[in-house]
């Protein structure tokens, strides 16, 4: 079930409680990614283009930056990617949360668990990539988008 105009609705609200100055900033998945798999119980996703242009019709000024790039993903990861653009093209990705879950375990194992407290020596921070405007972003995982207020 689609629900119709939120995104416009949100921008709306944004210009309604930001400040002058103020800024939105949207975390995403990359759906312009060739292995990207939609979540069943999602309403729509948005890359750096439909970002740009929802965010502009409503005066914000727009920057969207790329993180997590997929050419650094694990050697696992490199194989499989393929398999589950395969498996979502063909649709016999599993539909259910439950179903992914165990997939995921069956592929990758146990979850680790989360520590208690994160600390910055634990992974590696690479600062996210500005990304060109008007085009979509085919190399990174994650898309950041700051849309903010003159």
């Amino acid at each position: 079930m689609r629900i119709p105009d939120i995104a416009e609705k949100f921008t709306k609200e944004c210009l309604r409680l930001l400040r002058p100055g103020g800024a939105v900033l949207i975390a995403t998945a990359n759906k312009d990614l060739f292995d990207f798999n939609p979540s069943p119980f999602s309403c729509g996703y948005y890359g750096v283009v439909e970002l740009e242009e929802l965010f502009s019709a409503s005066g914000f000024s727009v920057e969207c930056f790329g993180h997590w790039p997929v050419n650094k993903a694990s050697s696992i990861e490199s194989i499989l990617r393929p398999v589950k653009a395969l498996a979502a093209k063909y649709h016999v990705m599993p539909k259910t949360m439950g179903g992914k879950k165990l997939l995921k375990r069956l592929i990758f194992g146990k979850l680790a668990p989360m520590p208690a407290e994160l600390k910055q020596e634990m992974i590696a921070y690479a600062p996210p990539v500005p990304l060109a405007a008007g085009k979509a972003d085919t190399k990174h995982k994650v898309i950041y988008c700051v849309a903010g207020l003159p």
